[in-house]
């Protein structure tokens, strides 16, 4: 992709962090699917010319999107709405996306943000909250993939983008 020029990049940069900033606030609320903005942020980044995502990247990601939207839409309403360790999972995935963007490579971004993720669902289990989860057993499991999943998605996409933005920087 060619760069653009300063005058077109700058507002399709401020654009990009808006919606990052965007799906990454939304992660911590269950009615919105927050993966839709954030791959909208990383097409309005790949526009400034900050971050030259290839197209099998965006094709990738955008399929992503689009199973776990239609995922979302299949769950039951008391699943899809619930809150119950929102703030562990999607805490813990940024904590973890944070934790491999360190080592600025996307496998370390990814698995970093997933890590997190299971991480923040435990510790959300062993609270008398969250006991009712019943970590180990399969609910559990079934309950961290519904939240798990679009929290892991939104934050490994943010860290693509800041990885991508900070490398050009550099």
């Amino acid at each position: 992709m060619e760069m653009t020029t300063e005058l077109t990049s700058t507002p399709w940069l401020v654009i990009a962090m808006i919606l990052l900033a965007a799906g990454v606030v939304s992660m911590f609320f269950p009615r919105t699917p927050s993966c839709v903005a954030t791959y909208a942020a990383m097409w309005a980044a790949r526009l400034s010319g900050y971050t030259p995502f290839p197209n099998s990247t965006m094709i990738f990601w955008g399929i992503a999107v689009v199973l776990v939207v239609i995922n979302r839409y299949m769950l039951p309403a008391h699943i899809r709405d619930s809150r119950r360790g929102l703030g562990y999972i999607a805490g813990g995935a940024l904590a973890g996306m944070a934790i491999g963007l360190t080592l600025y490579s996307a496998a370390s971004i990814i698995g970093g943000a997933i890590l997190g993720a299971l991480i923040g669902a435990i510790a959300y289990a062993r609270t008398s909250r969250g006991a009712a989860l019943e970590f180990p057993t399969i609910k559990f499991f079934n309950y961290l993939g519904a939240k798990g999943i679009p929290s892991v998605m939104t934050a490994s996409m943010a860290g693509l983008i800041i990885a991508g933005i900070v490398i050009r920087a550099l």
